[in-house]
C-alpha cells in the first residue's frame, strides 16, 4: 500500500519540480527514473521525456503535425504506451508509432486512415495503444477496420477486423475462462476478437446513430462495466 501524507497543508503538497511543456491532453508513463507524455506548440506534435527526479528534458521528439492549435481542444490526446523499451504513441490523426525509449528515435510510424482504411473519429484519434502478446492493438472505425492489430517491432498489419464506427476509448484485454480477449468500446458497440486472429467473439449492440464517449471499460470477473 502508498502511504499519503494526508492530510494535506492549506498550501498543497510540497512541490519538488515544475517543467513547462507544449499544449494537450496526454498523461504521463512512468518507468524507472523516467517520465514519458506527449505535448505540441505550433511546429508540431512531439514525445517527450523527462527526468523523474529533477524534470530536466532527456529528449523531445517529433512525430507529426499540431492538432487544433488555436482551437479549444488542442491535441495530442492519447497517453504513450510503454513495453520492452520501446514507446508506442498516437496522434490526433490516427498515425500510431514506436519509438526507443532511450534515446526517441522514432522506429516506425502506421497511418491507420490513409494506409489501412480506417475512418478516424471527427474529433481527433484519442485511444492509447493497447500494447499485448507483440501486438500493438488500435481501435480505428469504418469498413473492414473497427480494430486493427499492427506488429510491435515492424507496424505492420497483422489483422483488422469489423465494420463499425470507431469511438475514443482504448481496446483492453479480459481473461475469460483462462482465455484472453481483446475488447473495444466502438461509438454503438462494445465487441470482442481473438488476440491473434481476430475472430469476432461477441458483441453487444447498444446505440445507433451519432453516440460518442470517451470512458473505458473496467472489467471484474465475470461483470465487464461501461458508461456511456
Amino acid at each position: 500500500a502508498v502511504e499519503l501524507a494526508l492530510p494535506w497543508p492549506d498550501s498543497g503538497p510540497s512541490i519538488v519540480w515544475r517543467s513547462p511543456i507544449g499544449q494537450g491532453y496526454s498523461g504521463c508513463v512512468i518507468v524507472k527514473d523516467r517520465v514519458y507524455t506527449q505535448e505540441q506548440d505550433r511546429s508540431g506534435q512531439y514525445l517527450l521525456c523527462l527526468d523523474l527526479h529533477t524534470g530536466q528534458v532527456i529528449w523531445r521528439t517529433r512525430y507529426g503535425w499540431p492538432w487544433q492549435i488555436n482551437g479549444s481542444w488542442p491535441g495530442p490526446y492519447a497517453s504513450p504506451t510503454f513495453d520492452n523499451g520501446i514507446i508506442y504513441f498516437a496522434d490526433t490523426y490516427g498515425i500510431i508509432g514506436g519509438a526507443n525509449a532511450d534515446h526517441g528515435k522514432v522506429l516506425w510510424l502506421t497511418h491507420l486512415g490513409k494506409g489501412l482504411g480506417a475512418k478516424i473519429p471527427g474529433f481527433g484519434y484519442a485511444c492509447p495503444p493497447l500494447v499485448f502478446n507483440s501486438k500493438v492493438y488500435c481501435p480505428a472505425g469504418g469498413s473492414g477496420s473497427s480494430i486493427i492489430a499492427l506488429d510491435t517491432i515492424t507496424g505492420r498489419l497483422v489483422w483488422k477486423s469489423g465494420n463499425d464506427p470507431g469511438g475514443y476509448s482504448p481496446a483492453i484485454p479480459i481473461l475469460v475462462e483462462g482465455h484472453t480477449q481483446i475488447v473495444s468500446y466502438l461509438e454503438n458497440t462494445l465487441v470482442s476478437h481473438d488476440p491473434q486472429t481476430g475472430v469476432e467473439l461477441w458483441r453487444d449492440d447498444w446505440s445507433k446513430g451519432y453516440d460518442p464517449h470517451g470512458s473505458t471499460p473496467l472489467y471484474s470477473a465475470p461483470y465487464l462495466y461501461r458508461a456511456a
